[in-house]
């Protein structure tokens, strides 16, 4: 009987003479096995890495967590380019000033003899609104002369 087993399984001749009929047809009914789930494992990677872009398959069907290749665009940093002076915003003219000192320092000192400013935050907050109300008072009175 001739058996067929792929070129990795490498049986000499006084192997394949010792072994019994039964256990060959097991190996080669095995062999046959793994040989089709070989092919089945290709064909299912082929299948998994199918997209719109690379077969017929809408793009309705691709996978909502890959993202589209929008081309070899080049990533632009963002903000002004370099050395363009900014405008931010100005600092307007304060109607209130409170000044932060610092805390006490770690050692347990307080008491701090130069102080300098070196960050202004300015807190901008609309005033509340207030209504004009108006009352009209209504008069009335009777002639004296026709009543």
């Amino acid at each position: 009987m001739n058996y067929l087993l792929p070129s990795s399984i490498y049986l000499t001749e006084e192997v394949l003479l010792h072994t019994p009929p039964p256990v060959m047809t097991f190996i080669q009914e095995a062999v046959e096995e793994m040989l089709r789930l070989k092919k089945l494992v290709e064909e299912l990677k082929t299948r998994l890495g199918m997209n719109s872009s690379n077969s017929s398959k809408p793009p309705s069907s691709d996978p909502p967590w890959r993202k589209k290749d929008r081309g070899a665009t080049p990533k632009k940093r963002p903000g002004g380019k370099i050395g363009h002076t900014g405008h931010g915003q100005k600092l307007r003219v304060p109607t209130d000033v409170q000044a932060v000192l610092p805390g006490p320092c770690r050692c347990g000192n307080m008491l701090f003899p130069k102080l300098e400013e070196y960050h202004t935050h300015q807190l901008i907050e609309l005033p509340e609104i207030e209504m004009d109300v108006t009352h009209f008072v209504l008069h009335r009175a009777k002639c004296p002369c026709c009543g």
